[in-house]
């Protein structure tokens, strides 16, 4: 059977959901926030408390234009990018090599 929502006084309507969203939502720990309806959707906020996730570790990551620093747990691993970025340009160079320039072939004329 499928929800009534109250959208006008006294007047209910019956909206059509799938399996899965009549499961999610009778959840018993789900709380219904709001709804908003379009003439082809339906959007539903809902919330559900959840236990506090205890940190056990950090993770640091420090990321320039020639290197990666990561840190975890105090150890520091140092990565170089200067190949990457020498890569990077030279490809930028070749692309720009096969454009035309069409601004020096507008002026003249055939």
């Amino acid at each position: 059977m499928p929800p009534h929502i109250p959208y006008r006084s006294r007047n209910p309507a019956s909206i059509l959901l799938d399996r899965h969203t009549q499961k999610t939502l009778s959840d018993p720990d789900l709380t219904m926030r709001s709804f908003s309806m379009t003439a082809d959707t339906i959007s539903i906020c809902a919330s559900r408390e959840i236990p506090e996730v205890e940190c056990t570790g950090t993770v640091g990551i420090d990321r320039n234009l020639r290197n990666v620093t990561c840190c975890n747990a105090g150890t520091i691993t140092f990565h170089k990018t200067s190949k990457l970025l020498s890569i990077k340009e030279n490809t930028s160079h070749a692309r720009a090599a096969f454009c035309r320039n069409d601004r020096r072939k507008k002026g003249q004329f055939w």
